[in-house]
């Protein structure tokens, strides 16, 4: 543009940022932001928000809330956008109280909360174990102009995965369906994942199923979570979803091998549950405490849980306690010789 004898605007600068923000280039947009300031172009409200999401999507949280905090500096006012970019880069753990006082705040500012804004704070408080802030948040909504998004039903549902509510999971997404509002991954997840007792593997089957007739597609995220709902009563249905998986293309992870092991120790069936422990490296992954902890569980009464607990030593993964104890296994006498 300059060897046209133009000069750059801040409109001019807002799309290369733009560009760079997609391609998730963080360092690039604050070098374009320096680039403007050296070239005496005003950055704007816009061209800091452009710059936090750059950050945001490269994974650089702390650097977009560092950001967000240097408002001042360039002599401009905070909008709901940049609230909301600030308060998605709250949602790690531990910042959930950040979330609230900036959500609370926003009023003062003469902003406006948006859904995103609730939402994002939502899943702060989840991701923090404060489900029941969460709960109260999503209540609020109905005070204001604003209607729950899929993204507020998610993380809503999220906070009834960590309480255990699973019924109220399940209310909440028969209300989206009363109003209309489609469920999306996020919400079929959260449900699935509130399933956690043995007797509620029909309800797992079923909300699959409702996943097909609403034209969103079970991913691995949810046929596991079926999985692990089955495994331990339900062997049989458990196995069946796995080799549904496998009929739609679905690619195991440790989990689905841990739900299947799990399937297989129900079952008495220890050399299947075995041969899927085996297995885990051809799929180019290497086991974990879960995996470990599975496979013992299901060769508690033969001869090979201790080879594997030597291998779990060896690979510096100590698994913890077993449901079913130590009986059999010979665990100490392996162990001394480590």
């Amino acid at each position: 543009m300059r060897t046209a004898n133009l000069q750059p605007d801040v409109v001019s600068y807002n799309s290369v940022l733009r560009q760079s923000a997609d391609a998730k280039e963080w360092e690039q947009a604050f070098d374009i932001l320096n680039d403007m300031a050296e070239n005496k172009i005003a950055a704007n409200i816009r061209s800091l928000n452009i710059a936090i999401d750059a950050c945001l999507q490269s994974g650089q949280r702390g650097r977009a809330v560092q950001l967000a905090l240097s408002v001042h500096e360039w002599d401009l006012e905070v909008d709901t956008v940049t609230c909301s970019s600030i308060l998605q880069a709250f949602q790690e753990k531990g910042n959930w109280q950040k979330a609230l006082s900036l959500l609370s705040g926003m009023p003062e500012l003469d902003l406006v909360a948006n859904e995103f804004c609730f939402a994002s704070t939502m899943t702060s408080c989840v991701n923090s174990q404060e489900w029941e802030w969460a709960f109260h948040l999503f209540n609020t909504m109905q005070f204001t102009q604003l209607l729950p998004d899929a993204a507020c039903y998610s993380a809503a549902m999220g906070a009834c995965d960590e309480s255990g509510q699973w019924e109220l999971a399940l209310g909440l997404l028969n209300q989206m369906v009363k109003v209309k509002v489609p469920p999306n991954e996020a919400c079929f997840s959260a449900t699935l994942a509130s399933l956690k007792a043995p007797q509620e593997w029909t309800i797992a089957l079923d909300l699959l199923l409702l996943m097909t007739s609403v034209s969103s597609l079970p991913n691995r995220i949810h046929w596991n979570a079926a999985m692990n709902t089955c495994a331990s009563s339900e062997w049989q249905k458990a196995l069946e979803i796995l080799q549904m998986m496998q009929q739609v293309k679905i690619d195991p992870n440790t989990d689905t091998c841990g739900a299947a092991m799990e399937a297989y120790r129900t079952a008495h069936l220890w050399q299947s549950a075995l041969f899927i422990f085996k297995s885990i490296p051809t799929l180019q992954m290497l086991p974990g405490l879960r995996s470990y902890n599975n496979v013992l569980n299901a060769l508690h009464d033969v001869e090979y849980g201790e080879e594997i607990w030597c291998e779990a030593v060896q690979s510096g993964v100590y698994p913890e306690l077993l449901c079913r104890g130590l009986l059999n296994l010979k665990i100490v006498a392996a162990f001394e010789g480590f």
